[in-house]
């Protein structure tokens, strides 16, 4: 899972250091789950129809465009980290690295 910081990096590199600043509560409250529910967070809070229902809440629909971001950045990681225990996996059961 991401940081923080390089969720909010990611909003900074798109759309500038305020924009970051901004809407920095929104990856605050997506991920506050996390302090009971650990890895398995994901599971509240996360989904492009809850992204959406927070942007028409908050009457914004860079809120929307945050969390959905947010939402593919912790895709994207935990996808590359399944894939790299995989390959370590066939690796270690022949002892050849296999594609």
């Amino acid at each position: 899972m991401p940081s923080f910081e390089k969720h909010k990096q990611l909003i900074a590199m798109l759309f500038g250091e305020n924009v970051a600043e901004r809407y920095a509560w929104v990856h605050r409250y997506k991920d506050e789950p996390s302090k009971w529910l650990g890895v398995k967070h994901r599971v509240k809070r996360h989904g492009f129809l809850f992204d959406i229902m927070l942007g028409v809440l908050a009457r914004d629909p860079m809120v929307a465009i945050v969390g959905i971001l947010h939402d593919i950045q912790d895709f994207i990681s935990t996808d590359l980290k399944r894939n790299l225990k995989k390959r370590r996996r066939r690796k270690s059961k022949s002892g050849v690295e296999t594609w």
